[in-house]
């Protein structure tokens, strides 16, 4: 049952990564007192979960229309995340790598 034939690995893995490098700079705008914790990952971290959040969306809409029970669609899509996000999670990490934050208040 290959839900994704359409649409390979590389093309979806293309695709987050274009998402993800389409914000290279953040702004960190949070007031913080000397007694106070930055943490400056929570700035980038919002967009990484939101495009994140895209591939996922984008992998239950190519799922649901084949018209197959809930729990099936979520199987399939949750064995589709785990062997791309097996491949994204060190592209991620050398992302973080290359952005920049500043620190503004």
């Amino acid at each position: 049952m290959d839900y994704f034939n359409s649409i390979s690995n590389e093309e979806f893995i293309k695709d987050f990564l274009a998402e993800l490098y389409s914000v290279m700079n953040f702004v960190h705008e949070e007031e913080v007192d000397e007694d106070d914790f930055l943490f400056p990952d929570s700035v980038y971290g919002k967009h990484i979960m939101a495009t994140q959040d895209k591939l996922n969306d984008r992998l239950y809409k190519l799922v649901k229309e084949h018209n197959l029970l809930d729990e099936v669609i979520v199987k399939i899509v949750n064995l589709k995340r785990r062997e791309l996000f097996a491949v994204l999670l060190p592209m991620i990490d050398e992302y973080e790598l290359k952005i920049k934050v500043d620190y503004g208040h």
